[in-house]
């Protein structure tokens, strides 16, 4: 458990996954990367993807606390792909579990229990969203981006994506929704 700054900083566009084949790994808490713009706010409680990719097949990222995107922050110009695994718990100053401004890929998994001012469990501002598979439970605010998603957004059980194979690890495969 983290308790000072993100727990994961991706820098340097650098592509980072996480995988848990045996259905115990945690990235728990954290306390967020200082903003460059204004260093009175902190931006990924647990993860924040500065420049690069995360790709998240399976285990959980919860629990995180920060000014925006308390579990995850994805500027503009990074990306995020969730195959798999959960994101929940996040309390944010401002919007809740996950931040996006850059684009976000997700096919399976589950997104619930974020808490902030907005209230929401991911909050999206002039980025690229695709939704094929998975489930969110609560808000998603939409500000000024493309959402491209399964029929039945917001439960998106009817998006059937299937993440990549890992090339090292088989395990990491995953059925959407």
């Amino acid at each position: 458990k983290g308790t000072a700054g993100s727990l994961l900083r991706i820098k340097n566009s650098l592509s980072v996954t996480i995988s848990d084949c045996l259905g115990t790994g945690k990235l728990v808490g954290g306390f967020g990367t200082p903003d460059t713009d204004n260093a009175k706010f902190t931006l990924g409680g647990t993860v924040c993807v500065e420049s690069g990719t995360l790709n998240l097949y399976d285990g959980t990222i919860s629990e995180g606390l920060a000014n925006w995107g308390s579990c995850v922050y994805v500027p503009r110009g990074s990306t995020f792909n969730m195959y798999g695994g959960e994101i929940y718990g996040g309390s944010a100053n401002g919007a809740g579990n996950i931040i996006v401004t850059g684009t976000m890929n997700m096919t399976g998994g589950k997104i619930y229990g974020g808490s902030g001012s907005f209230g929401y469990n991911i909050y999206s501002v002039n980025s690229v969203i695709n939704f094929t598979g998975g489930k969110i439970i609560g808000g998603v605010q939409l500000g000024g981006s493309t959402l491209l998603c399964a029929p039945d957004f917001p439960n998106l059980r009817r998006g059937r994506g299937r993440a990549p194979p890992h090339p090292l690890y088989p395990c990491m495969r995953r059925q959407g929704g």
